[in-house]
């Protein structure tokens, strides 16, 4: 009987199947490669290092506004080179899209800030952007398989350079060449710790001029201006939060910045997480007229608040029922440097008794103007409360219109009141004024600082305050925190600059 053949096998099949299926596989992952540079965010572009990011959703509407306060935003921002970028953009008019984004970063370069700008750009454009700058397209240094082009602009100098899709520009060549291998590797700014909330703040609201910070990184580069004895509350202040996003309204010398921060772990925004309840009016009647800030602290669960307090400190904070409390400072005499604070409560006489130090009574007091001063018995709930509620040691008090009024001494009071007896409260300050109506009344802490007699030089560095800062010209500064949401603190800061 005959054998039946079996067929015979190509020894080529198997291994030309694979390659079939290799190559296959390499033109998806190629394809999906190409695709998703081509749909890629601009913050793809930035590197991780990154202090602050400044995504421009409408070009010609932010150069309009930024104008009047662009000299002051360099001191906080160093952006010096924003004017050459500009002129790039000016000449694309036309061939650009007026609804293109537009993504700036600041990252720390010594003591400097370099600045990285994007845009998506096709090559047939860049083309014409390289004529119409008169630089020869076959003038560039290479780097890995990316043309790069040097131009001097009436500005400053910039390394241009055309990439996926994307035109690039910067003030460094290096953080250039790093920003092109933080697209290639998918490790940018949107890989970092926590950026993921911020990001989606930012696509939820994609038709708005954003400002993202990094606290620890640009607290850590303005560091050096601050006066020495200060500089650990300017850190404190860096480790609230590690991202925040702010959109930006620029009118008459004035900014606004509204939005989020994203609190740390342990951070004072971590003690109201808890606290919903009805904010108190600001009393205006109780303010001096002529402070240099006042900070407004709202705490409607003090026991929870309390919790990571000393007991020395709750039981201070508890007894006097700290619910509403407010810090604030005036020169007097154009000289002399007071602190205060002011709390809410029972200003009853059976009430004042329970707060005086053991072994005082009611005829303690010292008498002035018809008001009575008294020692104080709960040295310790300033501590309590916010850091610069600390810069009072609450030693003496006096009672004024349903507030006690705390100070380290004697004198300090005397000067608080004749101001109440001249009638001089806050309702009377324009600058207070400016700042109330741009602020939220619904909130848990609020700070007002008004650079009146050069002020904010106590807080500057002597160094800084050589230079020409036009920090100079600012006049309000206030910031304001409502509760939490989530890991999310919604805050709002606004700054008055005088008129030039």
């Amino acid at each position: 009987m005959e054998e039946k053949r079996k067929p015979k096998r190509n020894k080529y099949v198997i291994p030309g199947i694979v390659l079939v299926f290799i190559a296959v596989g390499l033109g998806i992952f190629g394809y999906i490669k190409v695709l998703k540079k081509s749909t890629a965010q601009l913050m793809e572009i930035v590197p991780q290092d990154a202090a602050y990011v400044i995504q421009i959703n409408n070009n010609d509407e932010f150069v309009k506004s930024i104008s009047s306060c662009k000299s002051y935003l360099n001191d906080v921002f160093v952006l010096d080179a924003l004017s050459g970028f500009e002129y790039f953009i000016d000449l694309t008019k036309g061939d650009l899209s007026d609804a293109q984004r537009l993504v700036i970063s600041g990252h720390g370069n010594a003591d400097n800030f370099s600045l990285l700008m994007s845009i998506k750009m096709d090559e047939k454009t860049f083309a014409k952007l390289l004529k119409r700058l008169q630089i020869n397209p076959k003038d560039y240094s290479k780097f890995e398989h990316y043309k790069m082009y040097d131009i001097g602009t009436h500005y400053k100098k910039f390394v241009i350079v055309q990439h996926d899709g994307v035109f690039s520009a910067s003030d460094n060549k290096e953080l250039l060449q790093n920003s092109i291998r933080t697209f290639n590797s998918s490790k940018s700014i949107l890989k970092s710790d926590g950026f993921d909330e911020i990001d989606q703040l930012l696509q939820k609201n994609n038709r708005q001029n954003w400002i993202v910070i990094h606290h620890e990184r640009w607290m850590g580069f303005h560091l050096p201006k601050i006066n020495e004895t200060f500089r650990d509350s300017f850190t404190a202040v860096g480790n609230l939060a590690s991202w925040s996003a702010y959109q930006v309204r620029f009118t008459d010398n004035e900014v606004s910045f509204s939005g989020y921060s994203l609190m740390t772990k342990n951070s004072f925004f971590q003690r109201f997480v808890s606290q919903s309840g009805n904010h108190g009016d600001l009393p205006e009647n109780i303010l001096p007229a002529q402070l240099n800030y006042y900070v407004s602290l709202q705490i409607p669960d003090l026991a929870q608040y309390s919790q990571t307090s000393t007991s020395a400190e709750k039981a201070d904070l508890l007894k006097l029922n700290c619910q509403e409390s407010y810090c604030f400072s005036t020169t007097y005499n154009d000289s002399t440097l007071y602190n205060y604070v002011a709390v809410k409560g029972d200003t009853s006489q059976s009430f004042i008794v329970s707060i005086l130090p053991e072994g005082h009574t009611l005829d303690s007091a010292v008498s002035y103007k018809n008001f009575k001063i008294y020692a104080s018995g709960v040295p310790h709930f300033t501590n309590a409360l916010s850091s610069i509620h600390q810069e009072v040691t609450p030693n003496y008090f006096t009672d004024y219109q349903g507030y006690y009024i705390f100070s380290d001494s004697i004198e300090p009071l005397k000067a608080y009141i004749d101001n109440c007896l001249n009638g001089q409260f806050i309702e009377q300050n324009q600058y207070y004024l400016f700042s109330k109506n741009n602020l939220p009344s619904d909130n848990r802490f609020q700070l007002f600082f008004q650079n009146q007699n050069k002020y904010l030089d106590h807080y500057l560095s002597s160094q800084f305050l050589q230079t020409q800062s036009g920090l100079e010209n600012l006049r309000v500064f206030s910031y304001t925190f409502s509760q939490p949401i989530g890991n999310l603190v919604p805050n709002i800061i606004y700054l008055k600059f005088a008129t030039n």
